[in-house]
């Protein structure tokens, strides 16, 4: 997990453009799969989804999309959001190769960036937000399969104080479920 943090660190420090309109996780899904299906495999789906929170909304002004295909053993990243209210994409590019863990489409029919951050607000996040100052959050869906969890796909959100983690909290990503809160 400490590497797909720092990957969305690096992905989101290095665009260029300034992204203005937050949305939601959802909100950039099928744009992301699409640009993937468009530009790199006509097979590809979204498996990892990470965004930053600055407010407790659950809303991205950028969204970074790891994708996979079935026919291959690489894997796509891509980033989208809004520039004066138009999609746009930075960092596209294909690495390889990526875990076996992740080679599962995460579907549409997930909680929302939204109400997992309301969830978490909930479970102390906002408790975090309220004591200290220069805080946000990294927020990551992805399936789970070497856990003792209930479910495989999650809501991994991580709370951060002056860029040290200090709350975890995790989400089922089907029915909203709290599954753990850990202080770090």
């Amino acid at each position: 997990m400490k590497k797909l943090i720092l990957l969305v660190f690096v992905i989101l420090s290095s665009t260029n453009l300034i992204f203005s309109q937050a949305c939601t996780a959802k909100d950039c899904y099928m744009l992301a799969r699409d640009y993937a299906r468009n530009y790199w495999r006509s097979d590809a789906n979204v498996c990892n989804i990470g965004g930053h929170d600055y407010n407790g909304s659950g809303l991205s002004v950028l969204w970074t999309f790891w994708c996979y295909s079935p026919g291959s053993t690489n894997w796509f990243y891509n980033q989208v959001g809004f520039v004066n209210g138009m999609a746009k994409f930075n960092g596209a590019q294909q690495v390889s190769p990526f875990p076996d863990y992740a080679w599962e489409t995460i579907p549409l029919s997930i909680i929302d960036s939204d109400q997992a951050m309301y969830i978490a607000e909930q479970a102390g996040g906002r408790n975090i937000r309220a004591s200290y100052n220069n805080t946000y959050a990294l927020m990551f869906c992805y399936r789970v399969t070497r856990s003792q969890l209930t479910t495989d796909r999650v809501w991994d959100i991580y709370y951060y104080v002056n860029d040290n983690p200090v709350l975890r909290i995790i989400i089922d990503a089907e029915d909203g479920e709290l599954l753990y809160t850990i202080e770090l």
